[in-house]
């Protein structure tokens, strides 16, 4: 599905998934390339590292003036927490660890310093974006006719989209079949995790 410039419709491209294409192209020039692939536990040390580094920041800013805490955030606290965010993803994907209860136990510990709730949904969520890619009507990943209509080509709406995108991305849940309960033990566990955190 691809937005066209200045219309607040979309049109479908009748396209393969260039995922799978590109992937086996890949693969058929570069073989080497899958010793690449699979689970790299050495990312749990990055998350590790990254999760001392926010709270230790935190930590020494809790009595600073608000301009340099605004420059922390900025300039550093930005980065890792994209960083953070990156690897909740990685271990959606299980790409972490081999089993899937350790991801899960690695996503939970990445979100310890990130404001939201965040890995056990983005899993549920993100999962079944890539199970229904590019269906308008179910891939939660794309943008509603009404988000995308109203930020077109606008900057200041843009930043406002980006500054709040976790609510406009809660508005796109109902795309979820939900035959399941919302609140699991994972969930559970997230949300637990986050209080005392």
């Amino acid at each position: 599905m691809l937005m066209q410039a200045g219309k607040k419709s979309f049109h479908s491209v009748a396209v393969p998934d260039p995922h799978i294409a590109r992937r086996k192209a890949m693969l058929a020039r570069h073989p080497n390339i899958r010793e690449l692939i699979g689970p790299n536990p050495n990312s749990f040390l990055l998350i590790a590292a990254l999760v001392a580094a926010q709270l230790c920041a935190a930590w020494w800013l809790r009595g600073q003036h608000w301009f340099v805490i605004l420059l922390a955030a900025f300039f550093a606290g930005a980065y890792a927490t994209a960083s953070l965010y990156a690897l909740i993803h990685d271990t959606s994907h299980n790409l972490v660890f081999r089993k899937k209860a350790m991801n899960r136990l690695a996503a939970i510990f990445a979100n310890v310093p990130l404001v939201s709730v965040s890995a056990e949904t983005f899993r549920r969520y993100h999962g079944h974006h890539h199970s229904r890619m590019g269906d308008y009507r179910m891939d939660v990943g794309i943008p509603s006719e009404w988000e995308a209509g109203w930020v077109g080509n606008s900057a200041w709406r843009k930043a406002v989209w980006l500054a709040f995108f976790i609510i406009f991305q809660l508005g796109r849940t109902k795309k979820y079949p939900e035959n399941r309960p919302f609140l699991d033990g994972w969930m559970i566990l997230n949300f637990a995790v986050m209080l005392l955190a």
